[in-house]
C-alpha cells in the first residue's frame, strides 16, 4: 500500500527561535491536504510540543474547538502533550475556517 509523506521542520524549545503563525498554518494546511487521501500520522522527535500543537491547531481551525478545549483533549489522548507557552499563544490567535 502506498502513502503520502510530507516533512515540515518546525522549531521547538531547543531551536533558539519561536514558531511563527504562518508556519503553524502551513502545517495545518498540509495535514488537511493529506487527510483527503486517508488517515494522517503527525509526529515530531519527542511528541511533546510540535506534533500535539499541529493537532490542536487542526482541531481549532477545522473543528471549531477553542484552544483550551483542544489542549484539554490532546492532554487526554496523549498525556505527554506539553506545548510551550509561546506555542499556546500562537494557537490562541487561530480562528476556525468557515466551511
Amino acid at each position: 500500500s502506498e502513502f503520502d509523506c510530507a516533512r515540515l521542520v518546525l522549531p521547538d524549545h531547543r531551536s533558539g527561535r519561536t514558531l511563527q503563525e504562518k508556519e503553524l498554518l502551513l502545517a495545518v494546511d498540509k495535514v488537511s491536504e493529506l487527510r483527503a487521501s486517508g488517515p494522517v500520522f503527525v509526529h515530531c522527535f519527542a511528541g511533546v510540543e510540535r506534533s500535539p500543537l499541529v493537532c490542536m491547531a487542526c482541531l481549532v481551525r477545522e473543528h471549531g474547538l477553542s484552544p483550551q478545549r483542544a489542549l484539554d483533549y490532546l492532554m487526554q489522548v496523549h498525556q505527554g502533550t506539553n506545548p510551550l507557552p509561546s506555542q499556546l499563544d500562537i494557537l490562541r490567535t487561530l480562528k476556525p475556517v468557515k466551511k
